[in-house]
């Protein structure tokens, strides 16, 4: 696994990066080496290494090998992962939401982890980023035992864009009755079912859609936005002024 980082021209090409040459270019890869080569790169370079993928590549393909050579090289090196929100971003089509899912599982890697190698190609690029500050806000963490009310849930549930439903059996839904809210995050396997005391989490639970019947215990929980932009009044006002701002230029 080592062979790469004693060749002459890839010792030269780390001193390039380490001296902040730009314009560098790589030839003569061919696309089974590109994970390897990218990941000693990520090793060696101790530089976060992104990757865009020609589009007409898929994209898991050299995320799943990728992930592999990071793994054999060091237990300290990690991927991160930017798919598009759809197969043709030219094309106005309601993103899936496992695009959705997947993008805020990268956006919450962006602002959290040190990802050493990210991967994406130009479709995944084309969507505006949103800000870090209101990243911040896209993710919802709740901890048994905390002061935070149900009303308060629900509210940031629905601003997220989960489907409220009576009894929910699918992923980004939610349901409450009384003072209980069931909610399935896009990221896990069950939905949660929290109780509350009050304003107080009193429990917050793993359970079986087809059954209702709780099963595991869990202290705490965090649950994504399925939107990428929020839709709170706030960032609405913000980004009415800022439209205001560009017409009177």
């Amino acid at each position: 696994m080592d062979f790469l980082k004693e060749t002459e021209e890839f010792k030269r090409l780390l001193k390039a990066i380490s001296l902040g040459e730009k314009g560098l270019k790589v030839t003569g890869l061919v696309d089974a080496s590109k994970p390897y080569f990218l990941s000693t790169l990520a090793l060696e370079s101790k530089k976060r290494i992104v990757f865009i993928q020609p589009s007409s590549v898929p994209l898991p393909e050299i995320e799943e090998q990728s992930r592999f050579y990071l793994s054999q090289l060091s237990s300290d090196l990690s991927l991160s992962s930017l798919p598009s929100l759809s197969e043709n971003p030219y094309q106005e089509i309601f993103p899936s939401l496992d695009s959705v899912s997947s993008r805020m599982k990268f956006f919450y890697d962006l602002i959290h982890n040190s990802s050493s190698l990210i991967v994406t190609h130009i479709f995944g690029l084309l969507k505006p980023f949103p800000k870090p500050q209101n990243l911040k806000r896209s993710f919802l963490n709740l901890e048994k035992g905390e002061t935070f009310g149900r009303d308060r849930v629900l509210d940031i549930l629905d601003e997220y864009g989960y489907t409220r439903e009576d009894l929910i059996n699918s992923h980004g839904e939610y349901a409450w009755r009384g003072g209980v809210v069931d909610v399935f995050s896009p990221w896990e396997p069950l939905p949660y079912r929290i109780e509350f005391s009050g304003d107080e989490i009193a429990s917050i639970r793993e359970f079986d859609p087809s059954y209702q019947r709780s099963a595991n215990k869990i202290d705490r929980i965090l649950l994504p936005s399925l939107r990428e932009f929020p839709s709170s009044t706030q960032f609405l006002q913000e980004w009415e002024e800022k439209i205001r701002g560009r017409e009177e230029i």
